[in-house]
């Protein structure tokens, strides 16, 4: 579904452009490490130099569902002691690489930070599954709900999700 996209395409320079000032997008090799969790990158890329040195760099993740829309996910990588940058998180679905968006400006502070996305299509659909992203963020990241590891449905949040599970069943 989710796929790496073109940085060289038009709509994907403008979206990081939207994303970050100045963005300077690049790809990043996925070589995940043994310690790795599914999606937890700060976490992992923590682990990382404490066992091996380097740095965190923050950033946006830019994901594409092809002809439907672009997604900019907060994320962490690792830049090793050399400098070269590596996705060493586990993913869903492995890639060879990842499309990455340096952002100075962004750290990690103990809780979700919500996507952003861009629209390929302005379909009633789409833009509907955008709004309930939105508010589906907001539902599980409300009060004491954004600092828990853990997601926690609400009824409201459930709700949501399945309207989102019949949307994506529309236009994927």
């Amino acid at each position: 579904m989710s796929k790496t996209p073109n940085k060289q395409k038009d709509s994907v320079k403008s979206f990081c452009r939207s994303v970050v000032l100045n963005a300077k997008p690049v790809y990043v090799p996925f070589m995940p490490v043994s310690h790795a969790e599914q999606q937890e990158c700060f976490e992992t890329v923590s682990i990382q130099i404490k066992n091996e040195g380097g740095e965190i760099v923050y950033g946006w993740k830019i994901n594409e569902i092809k002809r439907v829309w672009l997604e900019a996910e907060f994320h962490a990588i690792w830049k090793r002691k050399d400098n070269q940058l590596i996705d060493i998180t586990i993913k869903p679905t492995p890639v060879e690489k990842i499309l990455f968006v340096p952002d100075p400006l962004k750290k990690y502070e103990g809780y979700q930070v919500q996507s952003i996305f861009k629209p390929l299509k302005k379909t009633k659909d789409i833009m509907r599954f955008i709004e309930l992203a939105n508010s589906y963020y907001q539902e599980t990241n409300k009060g004491e709900l954004k600092y828990s590891k853990e997601l926690i449905m609400t009824p409201k949040a459930i709700e949501i999700h399945q309207e989102i599970l019949e949307i994506c069943s529309r236009i994927m």
